[in-house]
């Protein structure tokens, strides 16, 4: 399953108005990619992989796997696909102990939703 929210499908817009309640973009970064920090945000705050929730399945996400969906949303956004700057960055920086993520809670799953 690919992991860009494209423009017009319905996926992407069911993402898009659950980021206008839930989301504040991409955070500390540029809105050229927004979409893919969207998903990211989805990931964080509810525990679960978008692409398979819109769908009514529950499948629970981790950290690591939160990062790679927006690194791969990333480079298939990108004219440079693997080769681009910005989602390698966006990736370690998630990753990272340095990164985001240190010394804040990690989402609590909401597995019983």
């Amino acid at each position: 399953m690919k992991a860009l929210p494209k423009p017009g499908t319905e996926y992407f817009y069911w993402l898009k108005e659950w980021a206008s309640k839930h989301s504040d973009g991409c955070t500390k970064a540029m809105d050229v990619h927004v979409a893919c920090c969207w998903q990211h945000d989805f990931c964080c705050q509810m525990g679960f992989d978008p692409r398979f929730y819109i769908d009514g399945q529950r499948i629970p996400i981790t950290k690591r796997g939160s990062a790679r969906l927006i690194r791969q949303c990333l480079i298939q956004s990108s004219k440079l696909h693997r080769f681009s700057p910005i989602a390698w960055t966006f990736w370690l920086a998630l990753i990272s102990p340095f990164g985001s993520g240190v010394n804040k809670q990690w989402w609590i799953a909401k597995v019983t939703k």
